[in-house]
């Protein structure tokens, strides 16, 4: 009995090192695939006809404002105004916690001397999967600017790969230490996994809309 525990233990231990080495090696390969595709300055941001703001929730959990929120915005803002995108797509979730992402973002972008008139909204985008394919098979783009913080890029080109996209992402600032940068950065790690898994094994229809 003893000698069937030790083996059993022996055995987790495998699976627990090559499931920790499986999960490494994703997110390794995932941000080295994207970093010549992340941009931080806005004098070497090519000219795109369309930007593609992902969205996120304008409130933390605990009410705060949200520094992501605040990040894309200002972001989706200066790449407009700067006339590195002729329209800003904004695509996010239309009900996060009884938040509209989507409008939300929209009246901050417009706050910022954005016209309305250049502003699409996308409010299917539940998860960056739904953002990204909707503007490959809904929107029909396939080169894009994506404006979202520099932890999300990498994922965000990746899917972008994925479903035909030509994409560069505009990351310019980060987020100060603390608890809520560590926690996005423990969240987008386990995300990066289940975009993996999903290119794996969704299947695609190209109807979708």
């Amino acid at each position: 009995m003893k000698i069937i525990r030790h083996r059993a233990h022996r055995i987790l231990l495998i699976f627990s090192g090559l499931f920790l080495v499986a999960t490494m090696g994703i997110n390794l390969f995932m941000v080295l695939r994207a970093q010549d595709c992340v941009v931080n300055h806005i004098g070497q941001l090519p000219a795109q006809e369309v930007a593609l703001v992902l969205g996120v929730e304008p409130f933390r959990p605990d009410g705060s404002t949200n520094l992501h929120f605040l990040n894309r915005t200002s972001w989706a803002a200066e790449v407009y105004l700067s006339g590195k995108a002729k329209f800003l797509l904004l695509s996010g979730n239309q009900n996060n916690r009884g938040y509209n992402e989507v409008l939300e973002m929209q009246k901050q972008i417009i706050s910022l001397r954005v016209p309305a008139s250049a502003i699409e909204l996308d409010f299917a985008g539940t998860r960056t999967w739904d953002s990204i394919r909707r503007a490959s098979y809904v929107y029909h783009l396939r080169h894009i600017l994506v404006i979202t913080d520099a932890f999300h890029a990498p994922r965000a080109i990746f899917l972008c790969r994925h479903f035909g996209i030509e994409a560069v992402a505009y990351s310019p600032g980060k987020e100060p230490l603390g608890y809520w940068s560590l926690r996005s950065q423990v969240r987008e790690y386990v995300a990066r996994i289940k975009a993996v898994l999903d290119v794996l094994t969704r299947s695609e229809n190209k109807n979708y809309g």
